[in-house]
């Protein structure tokens, strides 16, 4: 189990029956989500530019890359594992590059760029990638699905779309519209919504 929590002045020390302290990766400054795999944890965080940081076990190693940020608009910024890359959410361009989702293949980043604007929800998984935000026209609702080469459209009307996860075998959706939040799971053709 790993915790990260965010420090106060009265609230900066580690019950040490958890084992030893992570030390907050230097470069990131808040963390905003983390991932962990294997022995590895990898954290992203930032504001108006977005770092990556992997932790092996012993020290924090920044990823090299330097990604501009919707900060404005207050998206959430996430990491996942798609494939053989890590995914990132969030940003505007990666190393200069314009691009919705910084890739990271273990050596190298590149942006992708999807028909999408202000992307925050994302998930991963071996086989698609899936991103949503606002469509060209700036309209919520917009879900894109990228298996490493083609983008597909998985739209909700007038949606905001705060977060994804799998269950069953199934990738449900959940935010918040009108008249208030909402859950949709995907049956392979169209959103659904789910029993209530």
């Amino acid at each position: 189990l790993v915790i990260f929590a965010a420090r106060s002045s009265n609230a900066d020390q580690w019950d040490s029956k958890f084992g030893s302290a992570i030390p907050d990766p230097p470069t990131l400054g808040f963390i905003q989500d983390v991932l962990v795999e294997g022995d590895h944890i990898y954290a992203v965080g930032g504001s108006l530019t977005i770092r990556v940081a992997r932790w092996d076990g012993e020290t924090w190693t920044d990823l090299g890359v330097s990604m501009g940020a919707y900060s404005l608009q207050n998206l959430p910024i996430r990491i996942v594992r798609f494939q053989q890359w890590l995914a990132v959410s969030g940003v505007l361009s990666v190393n200069g590059q314009p691009g919705d989702v910084g890739l990271w293949d273990g050596t190298n980043w590149s942006a992708l760029q999807l028909s999408i604007t202000n992307p925050g929800a994302l998930y991963g998984d071996a086989t698609y990638l899936y991103v949503a935000g606002r469509d060209l026209q700036g309209n919520y609702g917009a879900v894109r699905r990228w298996d490493g080469s083609v983008e597909t459209s998985m739209p909700l009307a007038s949606t905001n779309v705060n977060a994804f996860v799998e269950w069953n075998g199934s990738l449900y959706a959940g935010g918040s519209g009108s008249p208030g939040g909402f859950v949709v799971w995907w049956d392979g053709t169209q959103w659904n919504p789910t029993a209530t």
